[in-house]
């Protein structure tokens, strides 16, 4: 039966020579579809190492002032931190640079474990002890700032990148006891711990970061980042709350209570920016490629299926069932299919290996950053391929249906 319908295609070879080239088109375009999508989900699902849950940032300003007038910047904090923190849900505050999740501060910096090693480029991320509680994030090794090492520089966390190594040093369980700068100065810092893997947002991967505590003679309310934890019983409407019963409280000095905004509200932000256009691009194509190889399909089926009335009947007239005939019509489009995606899946693998869907401003999965490896392109094939046969399945069901109740007299007597 198969090598009779390896005849049938050959016979109509020049119809569906038109529908492999249709099949390899489409299976090229949604197999990057697929690529772009299993991206974009991964790393939306995939924990990034910190929690944002329950956590907002309080925006100071800061007015003019004469610097005489000013007290030590030590009183202002001191103050802002004690009002913040009595204030009731409020679980942890911190104060930070260049380190909460989904801001756009970036701070690099080069390192190395002695003089004779080579250097690497680290993120580099100043933070107050709280920090860790206020976006949770675990310690793996070691401790977590105290209080007491905001008054030094010399001590500093490490965190892995997605492969758990810490730069070009080695991994997480490789014992770096010190990292030195890569300056003039040849500053000596000492690691006291380890923390889990973080990515700051959705269009950045994991990197290292080195963690060095931040001093409070360098904490301007205005131009510091502030993040504070709220009890999950407290937040409900909690921005109107403390923005209400705050704004006084924390008029200290030159400085004033401008807003509270909500991370969840940054990383919506950042998703709409960077995900929301992409993804709704690619679905668009995806959906326009599956209707229009819906309605092609259909329409040659049916119009194949009229044609060939007297062969059908013919066949059922000689003892063939009705299932007979629609596994027949379905066998022709599936091998049709699968010979279709070989020639696909070369084409799509050297084309990955390339720059020139990227230049053509196509959304493109950035694998090696978020660790998919070759094995995608088994789950990009059999994806698309899944796709194609469904609708292709869909699409000649019902001219098969018509196909097989073809009354056998009728037909041969039309002929």
């Amino acid at each position: 039966m198969i090598r009779h319908i390896f005849k049938i295609i050959w016979n109509e070879r020049r119809v569906n020579g038109w529908i492999m080239l249709e099949y390899i088109l489409v299976f090229c375009v949604l197999w990057f579809c697929c690529d772009f999508l299993y991206y974009i989900g991964k790393i939306y699902w995939e924990d990034p190492g910190s929690d944002i849950n329950h956590t907002y940032l309080i925006k100071m300003g800061k007015k003019d002032m004469d610097p005489n007038e000013m007290e030590d910047k030590s009183v202002y904090l001191s103050l802002f931190s004690e009002r913040v923190k009595r204030f009731p849900g409020i679980e942890s505050l911190s104060f930070s640079k260049a380190a909460v999740p989904n801001s756009y501060a970036n701070s690099y910096n080069g390192y190395r474990v002695n003089e004779d090693s080579a250097w690497t480029t680290l993120k580099y991320q100043q933070v107050s002890p709280g920090f860790f509680d206020v976006y949770k994030i675990k310690c793996l090794s070691g401790r977590v700032f105290e209080e007491n090492d905001m008054l030094t520089e010399n001590n500093i966390i490490l965190a892995p990148n997605r492969e758990g190594l810490i730069g070009e040093f080695g991994s997480t369980t490789y014992p770096i006891e010190e990292i030195k700068t890569v300056n003039t100065r040849n500053e000596k810092w000492q690691v006291i711990g380890i923390c889990e893997k973080t990515r700051r947002s959705l269009d950045e991967p994991f990197r290292s970061v080195l963690y060095k505590a931040l001093p409070p003679d360098n904490i301007d309310l205005a131009y510091t980042d502030i993040s504070i934890r709220v009890s999950p019983d407290a937040d409900h409407n909690f921005p109107q709350k403390f923005v209400e019963e705050m704004r006084d409280q924390l008029f200290i000095g030159p400085y004033f209570l401008i807003s509270l905004v909500p991370s969840k509200e940054i990383e919506k932000m950042f998703i709409d920016m960077y995900l929301t256009d992409n993804t709704n691009s690619v679905l668009a194509i995806t959906g326009f490629l599956l209707i229009n190889i819906f309605l092609g399909l259909i329409g040659t089926f049916w119009f194949r299926s009229q044609s060939r009335r007297s062969e059908i009947a013919l066949r059922i007239a000689m003892g063939a069932s009705r299932w007979q005939v629609k596994w027949m019509m379905f066998a022709e489009i599936f091998i049709m299919l699968f010979f279709s995606s070989l020639i696909s899946i070369y084409i799509c693998i050297n084309l990955g290996e390339t720059e020139l869907i990227s230049s053509l401003g196509v959304p493109v999965a950035e694998r090696g950053q978020e660790g998919i490896g070759k094995e995608q392109d088994f789950i990009n094939y059999i994806l698309t391929f899944a796709f194609l046969a469904i609708v292709s399945g869909m699409a000649v069901w019902y001219p098969a249906k018509q196909a097989s109740e073809i009354a056998p007299a009728i037909a041969l007597r039309d002929e």
